[in-house]
């Protein structure tokens, strides 16, 4: 049916506007639309702003595998009656920490919502450290996959923080192709120290170390980019 509708790549051509782009110009003007804050065209591998972003997106990639192994974990610590629904309140998690994301970035800063996320997702993980009662156990994987904010949103915000809008389709492939492996890497390492230790606490001490890492390290980025 789009083959018998007339198709243009610009619909401003034909008169048309994306929905709400009148109110969206109205709230620019006041001031309430946030905005790429860095500037700048020069831009370097080298550059330590880019180093820290590397170790941001490392970082919030390794420890966004985990809600995979949650239903293996629940069976492992003698919870088999969550082991199905363990997985549906993560991905609960997910949908709903996106949308505090986005309120939060507006309302103080995208560095002010990077940074509580992982400092949720370090408290979360003591809950399934300790694993004693099962309703506290659903509370922290839901609230432990904030984390795939900072693993999505996250990283394309911090992008267009660190680097402005002239770089960012620059350095933006490289994150996201750095990311991706960084992913499937921690997939196959958490089931790999797992079958090593026989437990999953090591590797819940070792994200939490992790997320507060992450917590530094963005601190440290957003220093760098106002200097």
């Amino acid at each position: 049916p789009s083959l018998l509708v007339g198709m243009t790549i610009s619909p401003q051509t034909q008169g048309l506007n994306p929905y709400g782009y009148e109110d969206f110009l109205k709230e620019k003007e006041k001031g309430n639309i946030r905005t790429i804050q860095a500037e700048g065209a020069y831009f370097s591998y080298r550059d330590k702003e880019f180093i820290l972003a590397v170790m941001f997106v490392i970082g919030v990639c390794l420890v966004a595998s985990l809600p995979n192994y949650l239903p293996a974990y629940t069976e492992s610590v003698g919870m088999t009656s969550i082991s199905g629904i363990i997985l549906s309140v993560t991905l609960a998690g997910n949908i709903v920490s996106k949308i505090v994301f986005g309120m939060i970035s507006d309302k103080f800063s995208a560095k002010s919502a990077i940074v509580l996320y992982a400092l949720i997702c370090a408290v979360s993980l003591i809950p399934l450290l300790i694993h004693g009662n099962v309703e506290l156990v659903l509370i922290a994987a839901f609230t432990y996959n904030f984390t795939a904010s900072n693993s999505s949103v996250g990283i394309s915000i911090i992008t267009s923080d660190l680097f402005g809008e002239a770089n960012y389709s620059k350095v933006y492939p490289m994150l996201s192709f750095i990311g991706s492996y960084a992913l499937a890497f921690s997939s196959a390492m958490i089931g790999f120290l797992y079958d090593i230790f026989g437990s999953y606490s090591p590797i819940f001490i070792a994200l939490m170390v992790l997320q507060v890492s992450i917590m530094l390290i963005t601190l440290q980025a957003y220093r760098c980019r106002k200097e």
